[in-house]
């Protein structure tokens, strides 16, 4: 069980970039990454961590923060990404002009998530985790994750996997 201690119910206007959080799309809730808008620093989309965007199920996609069916969401205050580094999900030495949607890089500590960029393109985003910020990455210069987990710390302050994510299956 995730402590109080690191849970906070607040207005979705009050969520910052790169805080990691659940709200609710379509009566299903969500959770999600908050993202920085392009013009100034405040939150003005966020990426469907789990369980994906609901029109491309499985995998992380972005959405306008408006789209939130309910105007409350609970912020998990302490939430930390995990890489997996169990193999075949750890790739030190990716193809570098490739990567997989849902995958966590690392580019020396800091963590990036490749995310589809809305259900019509064919295209993702790299966004940085700690400030929801778009971002440039050459990959040969990270490390690749195909599977990692969100996890928060429970009563006791050990961390509990909130969430896993890998790789969307093929269909």
């Amino acid at each position: 069980m995730i402590s109080t201690r690191h849970l906070i119910a607040k207005p979705v206007d009050e969520i910052r970039p790169g805080e990691i959080f659940y709200g609710k799309f379509r009566q299903e809730t969500v959770l999600c990454l908050a993202l920085c808008s392009e013009t100034d620093d405040s939150f003005s989309h966020f990426a469907v961590l789990s369980p994906g965007h609901p029109d491309m199920p499985g995998i992380i996609g972005i959405l306008s923060k408006s789209v939130l069916a309910i105007r409350r969401v609970l912020e998990l205050r302490s939430a930390t990404l995990v890489p997996s580094v169990s193999l075949p999900a750890v790739d030190p030495s990716p193809n570098t002009f490739y990567a997989p949607v849902n995958a966590l890089l690392m580019q020396g500590s800091e963590l990036f998530i490749n995310a589809q960029n809305g259900p019509r393109r064919n295209e993702t985003i790299f966004l940085r985790t700690h400030d929801g910020r778009p971002a440039q990455l050459e990959l040969h210069h990270t490390v690749l994750f195909t599977e990692w987990g969100v996890y928060a710390p429970d009563v006791n302050e050990k961390l509990v996997k909130v969430a896993h994510i890998s790789p969307p299956s093929a269909e």
